[in-house]
């Protein structure tokens, strides 16, 4: 029980750390190599060139809005509710006439640039007037050139769509033609991470074709696909390269539906993983809320689906840090059965992906909007993952191989046994039966002692060969039911071996078909014999569990030393168990309970006629 507790506590410190590093890096800002430049009462001095700098515009700008008077607004900013405004800022500069370059992700739905008076350039259509403005999203570089002297740089931004309204979000302004070769850049690593992610997606889809597990590799596809697609929409600069004239409520509603669904593909891919079934049944039902979040955001107003697709990165990132924690406190036992590195990959990635999560909500809730991180992050988790399923495949593959191998060369030494057993054993006492009787028949008369060795030669004989026989084939149809073999194997190892074994079936049906009932009872012998093999147990039980929906066993002991590594190169015992029944349809994995005990489970589903 000590040993338990400081497990869990472990975890608990390891967990501890990892959401305190977490958070303060959500909080921290991303270091830009940008240079800030605070205005005051709307003016700003424009330092001189020093190399390739861009210049960040922050502090007080001037707002102007029908029917108010004017008033200094801090940048980045929330403004107003809906409708429109002009930020006016003055920028000093001490040099020449000098071309500059202008850059924002979005500054609103829709806006002029303005530049002493003349018109720069504009994203959408502006108007004060809500059923003559187009709102945008696309992300725009404008050239305008500085004059000595004093320069009014005026945004003047309407919207009629936003829940945020007059967003106004980080804004830029370069020598030229550094802004555009930023954008270029940014627009490069963008698409390849949209391609990148879909020659992921590719191979999860080719891995299913050959795997057992295909939904695992199908589902984590789907979601990899629609993350390619929502990424590239969240930073902008990717779709609009693509799609320049998309429109606007469209591609707002398109990036909320991608990440709900992809977010739902990925739990779901990895949701029969979790340790117990009520987190299962979380997970599912979180699923099941990912689509249906996506069936309300094609319907409700885009004003409604905002705020709902804001709460939803805390949920998304609880999630993520539960499951950190599941893996956390299963860590030891997953080397059973996969590598060290599988295992540390899968922590990273949800680390990472808990991180942007929380990164982008901080940003929102402050208005700070220079660098979104999802993306990246999105990214990150999905190449982590397609590393960690890559290689479990493989393993999985080989395991698969060495079970088979391992089987051949099983069933290659009982058939040798059995010759062996037939030919020192029964086959020597048939051969005394018939010289005894070869012998009667020459003497000509009964003897009743010889007959009766006779008749006791034969009741050994068919002794022995019956227990060859059960050794063979210990469940024969008609006669031995899955049930009853699995209590004579308890029986039997109590009786040999002086070690404690319960044997506990419970269930309407245990009569299955030939195919299961073999694997079963094989799984079942396996676990026992490992137990003996590699341990020294003080007792095994033996669980078979069979409802409407599926058939549940486990084989649990207590002999397992504490300071002995178990993994999954270990024989092929665990090899050979996990092969039977995920050649049913099943799921297998082997869980240590504590430094002692190791418990070995499996979940097949039941099929409509088993029996």
């Amino acid at each position: 029980m000590s040993e338990v507790k400081g497990s869990m506590v472990g975890t608990a410190g390891w967990f501890a750390l990892i959401l305190l590093v977490v958070s303060l890096t959500a909080l921290a800002p991303i270091p830009s190599n940008s240079q800030a430049l605070t205005a005051e009462h709307g003016i700003i001095t424009v330092p001189q060139l020093d190399g390739n700098r861009r210049f960040s515009l922050e502090g007080d700008w001037l707002l102007k809005q029908p029917g108010e008077e004017e008033h200094l607004q801090k940048v980045p900013s929330v403004a107003w509710k809906q409708g429109s405004g002009t930020y006016s800022l003055t920028l000093l500069w001490e040099g020449g006439p000098t071309q500059f370059e202008f850059f924002t992700n979005n500054v609103g739905t829709s806006y002029e640039l303005w530049l002493n008076e003349s018109l720069v350039g504009s994203s959408g259509r502006y108007s004060p007037v809500a059923e003559q403005s187009r709102p945008s999203a696309k992300p725009l570089i404008h050239e305008f050139v500085l004059l000595p002297g004093s320069n009014v740089l005026q945004v003047k931004i309407s919207n009629f769509v936003h829940p945020r309204a007059g967003l106004w979000e980080k804004v830029y302004i370069a020598p030229k033609p550094l802004a555009t070769y930023s954008y270029q850049r940014r627009a490069a690593v963008d698409l390849f991470m949209f391609g990148q992610l879909f020659l992921f997606a590719l191979l999860q889809l080719s891995l299913a074709i050959f795997s057992t597990k295909k939904s695992s590799h199908v589902w984590f596809a789907l979601g990899t696909l629609l993350v390619a697609l929502g990424n590239i929409m969240r930073n902008n600069i990717a779709i609009y390269t693509l799609l320049p004239n998309l429109d606007y409520l469209l591609f707002k509603r398109a990036q909320i539906i991608t990440y709900y669904l992809a977010s739902g593909f990925f739990i779901y891919a990895f949701h029969k993983r979790f340790p117990s079934s009520t987190v299962i049944l979380l997970a599912r039902i979180f699923f099941w809320g990912c689509i249906t979040m996506t069936v309300v955001s094609l319907f409700l107003p885009y004003e409604v689906i905002y705020p709902l697709a804001i709460g939803f990165f805390p949920i998304m990132f609880l999630f993520l840090m539960y499951r950190v924690w599941v893996q956390l406190g299963t860590y030891r036992s997953s080397l059973l059965h996969r590598s060290k590195v599988s295992a540390i990959l899968q922590i990273i990635a949800d680390i990472l992906l808990a991180y942007g999560m929380s990164h982008d909500f901080v940003g929102i809730l402050l208005a700070r909007y220079d660098v979104q991180m999802i993306p990246y992050m999105t990214y990150l988790y999905v190449a982590l993952y397609t590393v960690v399923l890559a290689r479990d495949y493989i393993l999985a593959d080989k395991q698969t191989e060495e079970a088979k191998n391992e089987i051949i060369k099983t069933a290659a030494h009982q058939k040798q046994q059995l010759a062996n057993d037939l030919h020192d054993g029964v086959a020597q006492m048939l051969h005394a039966l018939d010289f005894m009787t070869e012998g009667l028949l020459q003497s000509n008369h009964i003897d009743m002692k010889i007959l009766q060795t006779i008749r006791n030669t034969s009741k050994d004989a068919t002794k022995q060969l019956k227990h060859v026989i059960d050794d063979l084939n210990p469940i024969r149809f008609g006669s031995t039911s899955l049930e009853s073999a699995l209590h004579t194997m308890a029986d039997r190892m109590q009786t040999s071996y002086g070690i404690e074994t319960l044997c506990s079936t419970k269930g309407e049906s245990l009569n299955f078909d030939v195919l299961l009932t073999q694997n079963l009872y094989y799984v079942y012998s396996e676990a026992v014999k490992n137990a003996l093999s590699h341990a020294k147990p003080t007792y095994v039980s033996m669980v078979l569990k069979v409802t409407d929906v599926a058939i549940l066993g486990s084989i649990e002991n207590d002999g397992v030393d504490g300071a002995t590594s178990i993994t999954i190169n270990q024989g092929h015992g665990v090899s050979i168990m996990r092969y039977r029944i995920e050649l049913l349809g099943g799921i297998f994995d082997v869980i240590r309970k504590n430094s002692h005990t190791l418990i070995v489970k499996f979940q097949i589903p039941r099929r409509k006629r088993d029996d």
